[in-house]
């Protein structure tokens, strides 16, 4: 993996998280994804060292860097019952889940 290509994917993975989001946002994925990584390398590696190969911890962390991408900050009641065009994209079935 290039450093140019993963800071470049990241800085765009950055910018989707929208920063007047009070909550799902870049700070909001860097706790999460920091949280993780401990989990894994503090609790789960020295129990279990060979459950995860470096490929499928390094999938974990990105899950946990995008894993509230380009969310609007509003919940999934919310954007059907204003019939947000999410929403609509995703015929009013998990929005948010669909959209990530």
């Amino acid at each position: 993996l290039k450093e140019v290509k993963l800071v470049a994917f990241l800085m765009e993975v950055e910018a989707g998280y929208a920063q007047d989001n009070p909550y799902h946002n870049n700070a909001h994925a860097g706790d999460v994804m920091q949280r993780l990584a401990t989990m894994l390398t503090a609790g789960v590696r020295p129990i279990y060292p060979t459950l995860l190969s470096d490929l499928e911890f390094f999938a974990c962390i990105l899950a946990a860097i995008v894993h509230d991408y380009a969310h609007p900050g509003k919940n999934n009641a919310f954007l059907i019952n204003t019939t947000d065009p999410l929403a609509q994209t995703h015929n009013d079935k998990h929005v948010l889940e669909n959209h990530s």
